[in-house]
């Protein structure tokens, strides 16, 4: 679980909470489990850090390309060309 979490580079601190970001499915399913959560928030006290420990899901980078080509595709209908 621990090299999992290696994976997951989008993480900041806010509101005393280190909040981890990720697009991965599996990822977010692993981290989420509560004895997985448990064990995060444990290994941060462990280290000298009195912060609380959040996953997030986020939206996959190309889903979020494919919006935003389908939005102008609609708005310039054919006049819009979209190499690959």
């Amino acid at each position: 679980m621990f090299v999992s979490c290696g994976e997951i580079l989008d993480l900041e601190i806010k509101d005393q909470k280190l909040i981890a970001k990720t697009d991965k499915e599996y990822l977010f399913d692993l981290v989420c489990s509560n004895n997985n959560l448990l064990a995060i928030k444990r290994a941060l006290r462990f280290l000298g850090f009195d912060i609380d420990f959040q996953i997030l899901k986020t939206e996959p980078k190309d889903y979020l390309e494919k919006k935003d080509i389908d939005f102008l595709k609609d708005k310039f209908k054919d006049k819009l060309v979209v190499e690959e």
